[in-house]
């Protein structure tokens, strides 16, 4: 009796653990699939998620576009998408975040803390013509509890480099025990209260309280102008 009872138990802990695998993989094939698939968003921005008023810019370095986010309520917000369209002075989309295969830090937030501003920037839009303004949308997110991992930002102004142009140079710390991979550091330049240059830069890894040097180029010139950076954990406990 007892060892059926054994194999019982062992039975049901197995049927429990591929349910548990089975439901991860079917979460990772959602997200693989919308990845695959580009962001669209479709009807009103997300109520939860308050959009600042996007910048757009444009030099021989490619076009961007940074906007300041925020969550509305008093909890965190995890995978928010955000569908980019790029305009010219005519009104004709020219340029949008909706390609196949981005990378997700393209087309979204890892997460959305509560109560703190985020700075968004995707550097990467491909456009076809003079950008005079863009629109950002925020699709549905889900409610994120439990900690979120701390990191922590000490910038070092900016870099000049003969051919590369100007850049921001940083270190970032992981103050938790959370290793995070493909972190992308954003900085935006402002001038006057005005966003003049915007860029990302990319932590590869970055282990449980380690420290590591970051650089960002930019679209735009951040010269004479004071720097806004921003970081979002992407691997979340």
């Amino acid at each position: 009796m007892g060892s059926c009872a054994l194999a019982l138990a062992v039975l049901a802990a197995g049927c429990e653990s591929t349910q548990s695998v089975s439901a991860r993989l079917e979460k990772e094939s959602r997200a693989t699939l919308l990845n695959q698939q580009g962001v669209t968003v479709t009807g009103a921005s997300n109520p939860d998620v308050r959009l600042g008023e996007p910048t757009v810019l444009q030099d021989e370095n490619g076009t961007a576009v940074a906007v300041e986010i925020r969550a509305r309520g008093s909890r965190a917000l995890a995978r928010v998408p955000l569908a980019v369209t790029v305009t010219d002075r005519a009104g004709r989309a020219i340029g949008a975040n909706d390609a196949p295969g981005l990378d997700p830090s393209l087309t979204g937030l890892p997460v959305l803390p509560a109560g703190e501003p985020v700075l968004w920037v995707n550097d990467q839009l491909l456009t076809d013509g003079k950008a005079a303004a863009a629109t950002v949308k925020a699709g549905e997110a889900r409610p994120r509890s439990g900690e979120i991992p701390r990191l922590r930002l000490t910038p070092g102004g900016l870099e000049q480099d003969p051919s590369s142009g100007a850049s921001a140079i940083g270190r970032v710390t992981n103050e938790s025990t959370v290793e995070q991979r493909n972190l992308i550091v954003t900085v935006a330049a402002r001038r006057g209260g005005r966003i003049v240059a915007a860029g990302r830069g990319q932590v590869p890894r970055l282990r449980a309280r380690a420290t590591v040097a970051y650089q960002v180029f930019f679209v735009g010139d951040p010269a004479g102008a004071e720097l806004e950076t921003s970081v979002l954990p992407t691997v979340l406990p």
